[in-house]
């Protein structure tokens, strides 16, 4: 969750792509929060990242990844960016 240097979620996104989406998760949320949530919630890392669009992380891409250029062109260029 950002809040230790290690990155449990290091295979669905960086840092602030996981926040991001765990902050994004909590305003959609309806009802009472799951634990991760819950506890995501009372983090300064929650205040930092609450107002941050979902179409703001939409096309930027991670230039270190296991991806052939072919294959990283021809996702990039399927975006809707």
């Amino acid at each position: 969750m950002g809040v230790d240097p290690v990155k449990p979620f290091e295979c669905i996104g960086t840092v602030e792509e996981v926040n991001s989406a765990l902050a994004l998760s909590i305003e959609k949320y309806n009802g009472d929060l799951p634990f991760l949530l819950k506890v995501f919630s009372e983090t300064p890392n929650y205040a930092r990242y609450k107002n941050i669009s979902a179409d703001s992380w939409k096309c930027k891409f991670e230039r270190e990844h296991f991806l052939s250029a072919a294959d990283f062109d021809s996702i990039k260029q399927k975006m809707v960016c």
